[in-house]
């Protein structure tokens, strides 16, 4: 098939790619659609990934195209060559895009030469990636068709290296001579720079290919899930649900049992602990034992599996540092005496893994550990009981996961004596029944090297037994069950291994010097913007109302910053100053006049305005990136403001109120009730707590706007939305609003112009807080906009 009709498919997707690019037709055919062609002949059908993301026929090149659409709406808010003069800036914007886009099309290109491969039918004939494309491979020998090859051994981040090596062979000649000018080469370092894996954080291409990466790889997940669920199958089939299942049957069969010293598994105070990676290296194998060669040899892979599909907690630390597995001390009883067996295991937020026909085990005790082995706050305290021996190799803890390079996890105090063997992993089967065998796998990666021991003192006295020596033991078995795994970024393209790290050595000395490494430090303004990201993405945020944004405000982080933006929402509403003159709301973001908004808080206006610039809620305009104010039009004048956040935009509002006039010469104050229902629409609310009819045109354009944001978000379509997520956005939304969740769905399910309807059909009857919901296909949103804006029921204006 040539690179003409592949791209055909992906016509869609390359025109959205022009229309976000900023590059004219010209440029676009001339520049950047032959690099898109040379691609797909290179990669032509092969696939992203084994089993994660874009898996199918084509993953590879769907993958690389979406990443350069993302690449360009990310450019959109970059700036770029500003150590240049307006007249170089100029020339050389298109090219710091055009390079973005093309290094994120390219982010993958290693993965043929170290990942995946194609061979003939025969098994005779096999591609060299290194000699040219696949598809004049195919030309050369006259193949109608190929065989995908998976290479076995650790894949994760490995093609990196390799990538750089294929750039030349893709990009015309004529491309990079075009990159180039204007001092374009800085451009195509950049590019070059991120594609071999740098996370320079002052290459702004870096961070732009690797957000690329993470919208393309998210945006895939979803829609696998979205076309499961159009087939009946609802994720049934997928890699993580059979993985689950394995482990359930073992446990039904009474192969594995729950609770035993050695099985791996344990019902605890905290939740249900799987020990990693044994258990999930027996699963596997059984998985395959009966049949099933689709599934991932790697025990990497399959963690991040249940991580993307919701079955495994995050281990999330106080500094932010996020791991896919827990270390953990768990109280067991054996032979009529209580041990503690050390386990690093998977902690799954569900039990389902327990099979209804058992009974569940009694929670044991548990100790969660952080990374250096302390005791977690607030954890369930084991009760006292004797360290366990070392688990032997396959049992829960023996093994240690391998720390991927994305964010190194902290390894654990030195251990005692020397770490056990990993367990071997089985072989990866061939990917179809007449592709010749490969390889095995290279074995599980050994322990990580452990931290240096806190200093011992200068006079320590000869090692007895006895109650400290047991403790020293414990903490031995614990350091051999190796660090937690980190959760990466961005997700991963494999989910795969890392190489496999060095193995610990002995025992530490008596005496070491604890150094300071500050490269392991983070820096305090990532630290920042990673805490604002978190806040924005909870769950709670948008805040409901205004006490919860003036609490989110006066939180001990963000303080005194916080403080100032209260206090001067608390001048707009004694009157001091002028909504809509001094604080006023344009383009989605709320904006303070300045310096008049900012005078009599008793801080300097400056200072003010650096603190909440170094928080990152202030938004400065690209065209003027090094100014702290943006020249905003009010009425007939221009004045200088401050543009603030989306995230302070959202709570801000709801402190500043509407005054609408009593008709009695005085005024009060109306507030929002929630994010998506404003202080204008509030005050035309008849009631929150019973169904008025001519209040429902409101509370359904309101969730309308509301569903459709969090759907974009998670990228599925209102269509393909299943019953249950409609039911929780309602519920959802009430309580973000302060509404009674009943009937709130009332108004959503109205008759005279329902936006959600029972999913079983009319008259189906049962509990309104368990009915199934589902888009109303003849939703008319003109209709409730009509009569929102006269303020009466839909019922009024169709008569």
């Amino acid at each position: 098939m040539p690179p003409g009709i592949l791209l055909e498919s992906q016509q869609a997707l390359i025109d959205d790619l022009q229309r976000a690019s900023s590059m004219s037709h010209e440029d676009f055919q001339a520049l950047l659609l032959p690099t898109i062609e040379a691609y797909a002949g290179y990669v032509h059908l092969l696939p992203a990934s084994e089993a994660h993301h874009h898996c199918g026929q084509g993953g590879l090149l769907r993958h690389g195209i979406e990443c350069a659409f993302y690449a360009a709406l990310k450019c959109e808010s970059a700036v770029f060559a500003l150590d240049h003069p307006p007249s170089t800036r100029k020339q050389l914007e298109p090219r710091w895009r055009a390079a973005a886009m093309i290094g994120a099309m390219l982010h993958d290109m290693g993965k043929p030469l170290v990942d995946v491969g194609a061979i003939d039918g025969s098994g005779d004939l096999s591609w060299n990636p290194h000699t040219g494309s696949l598809y004049s491979w195919l030309e050369d020998h006259g193949l109608p068709y190929y065989m995908i090859h998976w290479r076995p051994g650790a894949r994760h981040k490995r093609h990196e290296a390799f990538t750089a090596a294929l750039v030349y062979r893709i990009i015309p000649a004529s491309t990079m001579a075009w990159l180039g000018e204007h001092h374009g080469q800085e451009a195509v370092d950049a590019m070059m720079m991120a594609l071999s894996g740098s996370s320079d954080p002052r290459n702004p291409l870096a961070a732009i290919i690797k957000a690329a990466d993470s919208a393309s790889v998210s945006r895939d997940i979803q829609d696998a899930r979205a076309r499961q669920a159009a087939g009946g199958q609802g994720g049934s089939r997928g890699v993580a649900a059979r993985i689950v299942r394995a482990i359930h049957d073992k446990i039904e069969t009474g192969e594995w049992i729950v609770n035993s010293v050695d099985a791996g598994i344990y019902r605890t105070t905290e939740g249900l602990l799987v020990a990693f990676p044994a258990v999930a290296v027996k699963a596997i194998q059984a998985l395959r034992d009966a049949g099933e060669s689709s599934i991932p040899n790697e025990p990497m892979k399959i963690l991040e599996i249940l991580t993307d599909h919701g079955f495994l907690k995050p281990n999330v630390q106080p500094d932010g540092a996020t791991y896919m597995t827990w270390q953990a001390h768990v109280t067991v009883t054996d032979r009529g005496q209580s041990i503690q067996v050390p386990v690093t295991g998977m902690l799954f937020t569900r039990e389902e893994l327990i099979p209804n026909s058992i009974v569940p085990p009694a929670a044991l005790p548990v100790q969660l550990l952080d990374p250096r082995g302390n005791v977690v706050a607030g954890a369930t305290p084991a009760a006292p009981a004797a360290p366990a021996p070392a688990p032997a190799p396959g049992v829960a803890g023996a093994s240690p996961p391998t720390t991927p390079a994305a964010q190194p996890a902290p390894a654990p105090a030195p251990a005692g004596g020397p770490a056990p063997a990993p367990a071997p992993e089985s072989p990866s089967p061939p990917l179809a029944a007449t592709e010749p065998p490969a390889a095995a796998s290279t074995p599980a990666a050994a322990p990580a090297a452990p931290a240096p021991a806190a200093p011992a003192p200068a006079k320590a006295s000869p090692r007895r037994a006895g109650p400290k020596a047991d403790k020293r033991a414990a903490t031995n078995d614990r350091t051999e069950i190796g660090a937690n795994v980190p959760l990466p970024d961005e997700p991963l393209d494999d989910g795969d291994e890392e190489a496999p790290a060095e193995p610990a050595d002995a025992a530490a000395p008596e005496e070491e010097v604890v150094l300071r490494n500050r490269q392991l430090e983070g820096d305090l303004r990532d630290e920042q913007l990673k805490q604002a990201r978190a806040e924005a993405a909870s769950k709670d945020w948008p805040p409901a109302n205004a006490a919860q944004a003036q609490a989110w405000f006066e939180q001990a982080s963000h303080s005194p910053g916080g403080l100032y933006l209260v206090a001067m929402a608390n001048r707009v509403q004694q009157g001091q100053l002028k909504e809509g003159r001094d604080v006023f709301e344009q383009d989605g973001h709320l904006h303070a006049r300045f310096r008049q908004a900012v005078d009599g808080l008793g801080i300097p206006p400056g200072e003010l305005h650096s603190i909440w610039d170094k928080l990152g809620w202030i938004v400065r305009d690209p065209r003027t990136p090094t100014r702290g104010t943006v020249e905003i039009r009010v009425g007939d004048a221009t004045v200088n403001a401050i543009r603030f956040s989306t995230q302070v935009t959202e709570a801000l509002r709801l402190l500043l109120p509407l005054v609408i006039p009593t008709g009695q010469g005085a005024a009060t104050a109306v507030f929002p009730l929630g994010p998506y229902i404003g202080a204008h629409t509030s005050a035309l609310i008849r009631s929150k707590s019973a169904l008025e009819p001519a209040d429902s045109p409101h509370f359904r354009l309101a969730f309308a706007q509301y569903a459709q944001k969090i759907l974009s978000d998670r990228m599925i379509s209102p269509e393909a939305a299943e019953p249950s997520v409609w039911r929780k956005l309602a519920r959802d939304f009430a309580k973000q609003h302060g509404l009674v969740a009943t009937i709130f769905q009332l108004h959503l399910m109205g008759a005279e112009n329902a936006y959600l309807v029972d999913s079983r059909g009319p008259g189906a009857g049962g509990d309104l807080s368990t009915t199934p919901l589902q888009l109303h296909a003849g939703y008319n949103e003109t209709l409730d906009k009509q009569a929102a804006a006269a303020n009466v029921s839909v019922q009024e204006i169709t008569r």
